[in-house]
């Protein structure tokens, strides 16, 4: 691994990879922005990781769910982009009604796993928004 990515954990893409100019693209195909990194997260300390990661190399940061921000700030120019879709994870406590999800969670996958658990949702209507892009004012 390049010393340069040393602490980071998760799916690391780079612009090197055959798989970047597909990973950088965002829901919006308007807005043309270009990485540093791209890390598909699976769990909080690949999260943790890549803030320290930032931090000590003073790379900003962008955190992305669904990708769905029609502005792009999920995305930047020389960022590190925080990919969470594949923390996808959902709970139903059937004794508190409550549903929890993990934050990469997309709209559609809500109402599947509610509906299938016999739940109503009373959601969005775009399938492919992040529940992050919901809480944060995106979307």
């Amino acid at each position: 691994m390049n010393d340069f990515l040393f602490g980071l954990t998760g799916e690391i893409v780079t612009p090197f990879d055959p798989v970047y100019s597909e990973a950088r693209q965002g829901f919006n195909r308007a807005v043309q922005l270009f990485p540093l990194i791209i890390v598909y997260c699976s769990d909080k300390r690949d999260v943790c990781n890549a803030v320290i990661w930032s931090g000590k190399h003073c790379v900003p940061i962008h955190i992305r769910s669904g990708g769905h921000n029609y502005e792009g700030y999920s995305n930047g120019d020389c960022t590190l982009v925080i990919d969470i879709s594949r923390m996808n994870q959902m709970h139903i406590d059937p004794c508190l009604n409550q549903l929890t999800v993990q934050s990469g969670v997309t709209n559609k996958q809500v109402y599947e796993f509610a509906a299938s658990e016999g739940y109503p949702f009373p959601g969005g209507t775009c399938p492919t928004v992040g529940v992050s892009g919901y809480t944060l004012g995106g979307g």
